[in-house]
């Protein structure tokens, strides 16, 4: 649909003109493959990816710094009643739905339909049919963008009590909906088994956060065309504006998903971009002042509520995206059974969702007196003790391992017949996740913790000078390994972050690790 700027004004009061400044230039192409290959990754029980570099997952603040939209107000709820709503929406229009609809099935606005009739504001249009414009690009902005269903070709009839006041849609919390229903469609998509299953929600958040983290997928990005002339800082771009010009998706679609997967499964803490709008480029750009009006409401730990379905913001499980330190164990927080099981179609007779959710609007409420509390700052040697206790807790690798054996007591593969071998000669393509499970294993992994301790004594601590016999000594004695776990980390070299030179005089050669 075509933007006209005589709608800015009722978007302004609506707390969505940011956005459809951004959308007016038209979405990036997403890559699907890479897509499900990190929804695979989703876990409903605590609303976030678990990767091998820890657990991540799109935040109130992702929200409000790609999207523009408010996270203060009201929770987007209220009565959804499926009687008579073909009559509301023409209503909310002004103009009549085609004949075809009446008598069908359809639950929606349909996006072609919507294009048809409202795609152009005529000129010399009177401020009623003007407003009747603007709100068919609300409706086609919410049914392509922030809540589009897995078929992606309707507008829910849902929001229209919302909408029919410009003032009052402005005091909706619209980035708590957007992100709880973005949690719902991933709650569903990750469990489902057709080869034919889509997902719903806005993916267009999904797919910019997951380009601003992880370098999965990533395309190139070239210079963004220029922005908009506009008064004041309100309509500055969002954290989106990166991603205004890239490359599309190179990957061949029939590889792509393992190519993908592999990359996952390969991921260590060092190739995410934890807390990408601190990076100078925003700076530079200056983005809009809706990007950080709500910054104190970042780490809430809340319900995030749209009509039916109310799932939980947890950001006390990615510490890490504040820049704060990592607690572990995690505390044990429930995203509820009940709350996934409850949905439009399970319980037809709920349309109420305001009084049906009443306790947790009531929490909503209290948003302030919600915020995580966390003042210790990030640290690199808490993260990796805190890996050690998450990797032995979930799966955070797609792939199963070769071997449940531990390394340590494999024989040699040099005859090239081991069930992974066979495997991969016989497969069409490589699966990285078995080889990283066979060299790392988690009794090497605990080894951080001890010569960390070990190398606090030392001046230069990054630098370790000393002899073998005094290493392997100190670890023996500090650490869970065994005599031959150690000898498989000296002969592999394995140890992230540091560089142990042992004096030549004592062993004859070198034979750092």
């Amino acid at each position: 649909m075509r933007y006209d700027e005589r709608y800015t004004p009722l978007l302004r009061r609506a707390g969505l003109d940011v956005l459809s400044y951004q959308v007016r230039r038209g979405l990036p192409t997403f890559n699907p493959a890479a897509l499900t290959a990190l929804v695979d990754r989703w876990r409903p029980e605590t609303h976030t990816f678990h990767l091998p570099c820890g657990e991540m997952t799109v935040t109130l603040e992702d929200c409000q710094k790609i999207l523009g939209l408010s996270i203060m107000g009201r929770p987007v709820t209220g009565q959804a009643s499926p009687g008579g709503w073909r009559q509301r929406v023409e209503a909310f229009l002004g103009r009549l739905l085609p004949d075809e609809l009446r008598g069908s099935h359809n639950t929606g606005v349909p996006l072609t339909w919507l294009r048809q009739s409202f795609g152009q504001c005529p000129p010399g249009a009177d401020e009623q049919t003007v407003g009747y414009h603007c709100r068919a690009w609300i409706l086609h902005l919410f049914g392509s963008v922030l809540f589009p269903d897995a078929t992606g070709d309707s507008a829910s009839w849902m929001f229209l009590p919302c909408l029919t006041d410009w003032d009052t849609t402005g005091g909706y919390s619209w980035a708590s909906a957007v992100l709880a229903f973005l949690y719902r469609q991933l709650c569903e998509a990750c469990r489902r088994s057709s080869r034919t299953a889509s997902l719903g929600g806005c993916v267009y958040l999904l797919q910019l956060w997951m380009w601003a983290h992880i370098p999965v997928g990533r395309p190139r990005e070239f210079p963004p065309r220029e922005w908009f002339v506009v008064a004041g800082h309100r309509l500055k771009p969002t954290a989106a504006y990166r991603w205004d010009q890239v490359e599309e998706p190179f990957a061949r679609h029939q590889r792509a998903y393992v190519e993908y997967s592999n990359e996952l499964d390969a991921l260590t803490p060092s190739m995410v971009t934890w807390q990408p709008y601190l990076d100078p480029y925003f700076a530079s750009i200056q983005l809009s002042s809706m990007c950080s009006i709500d910054e104190n409401l970042y780490l809430m730990r809340c319900p995030l509520i749209c009509f039916y379905a109310v799932e939980y913001h947890l950001p006390h499980r990615v510490a890490r995206q504040f820049g704060l330190r990592q607690e572990f164990p995690v505390e044990p927080f429930s995203t509820s059974i009940q709350l996934h099981k409850f949905d439009r179609q399970r319980q037809k007779k709920v349309t109420d969702f305001e009084t049906h959710h009443r306790d947790y609007i009531d929490e909503w409420d209290q948003q302030g007196d919600l915020n995580y509390e966390n003042d210790q700052a990030h640290t690199n040697y808490n993260f990796r003790r805190y890996l050690i206790w998450y990797s032995g807790v979930t799966r955070c690798k797609l792939k199963g391992q070769w071997t449940a054996a531990d390394y340590a007591e494999q024989e040699s593969s040099d005859d090239e017949d081991t069930a992974f071998d066979i495997a991969a000669r016989h497969g069409s393509q490589i699966e990285a996740a078995p080889i990283l499970d066979r060299v790392v294993t988690i009794s090497l992994l605990k080894l951080e913790i001890s010569i960390q301790c070990f190398m606090s004594s030392f001046e230069h601590p990054n630098v370790l000078t000393c002899d073998r016999e005094t290493l392997c000594s100190y670890l023996l004695l500090n650490s869970s390994v065994s005599h031959r776990e150690l000898q498989i980390l000296l002969r592999y070299r394995y140890y992230q972050g540091y560089h142990v030179v042992f004096v030549e005089q004592r062993l004859g050669v070198d034979a750092g690790l």
